[in-house]
């Protein structure tokens, strides 16, 4: 795994830094790690399971085609890569904002660059997982709230979810969709409402 050449994005590289420090679990997983990258942008948190859970079973969505490009060859062999959004219907937009790779979201932004339409995974499809990371700006808590309807939030998120938040009005309806099956253990807050969240199964 050390000889494999990592291509980042200029924009893009900032995350590369971040994962260890937002994203490490703190709870301690045996066997066959089983992870879901939900929002892989270009495989930063898909490269960090890779290598923290040696022979893990990483399944990566990023809906974003030219973010999935980068995740299919910077992820070669290491993850199952799906052009792909979750929880969100059949299609959605995804509108391009002004910081490139890593401005997409679902909600248009002031100064959008562009969109396209994307094709969107049910979210009681997701496999299981042990270990799940969310970040997809703004649209983490609708996925919750799609998981959980279905019935199927055991199903989906195993043991462990990492979610980014983007207010703390959404922080608090993650709070609430997960109230009873996960418990908060981990918060990190930083400025205009956003944050990292990390709930365990109770």
């Amino acid at each position: 795994m050390n000889d494999r050449q990592i291509e980042i994005p200029a924009d893009c590289i900032w995350g590369f830094f971040e994962v260890p420090g937002d994203y490490s679990p703190a709870i301690k997983v045996s066997g066959t790690v089983r992870v879901l990258d939900i929002g892989a942008n270009v495989g930063a948190f898909s490269i960090f399971a890779a290598y923290k859970w040696p022979g893990c079973i990483v399944h990566s969505y990023e809906p974003d085609p030219k973010n999935f490009k980068y995740l299919s060859r910077n992820c070669d062999g290491w993850s199952f890569p799906h052009n792909q959004a979750v929880g969100l219907g059949d299609t959605a937009t995804l509108y391009f904002g002004r910081n490139g790779l890593c401005g997409s979201t679902f909600a248009e932004p002031e100064g959008s660059t562009g969109s396209v339409e994307v094709e969107c995974l049910d979210a009681s499809l997701l496999p299981e997982a042990d270990i799940v990371k969310i970040d997809c700006e703004g649209a983490e808590w609708p996925i919750l709230y799609t998981s959980q309807r279905l019935h199927q939030v055991d199903a989906i998120f195993g043991e462990y979810l990492m979610v980014e938040y983007h207010s703390e009005e959404a922080r608090n309806a993650i709070d609430s969709i997960l109230s009873g099956r996960m418990a908060l253990i981990f918060l990190k807050s930083a400025e205009r409402g956003l944050g990292i969240a990390h709930y365990a199964k109770t």
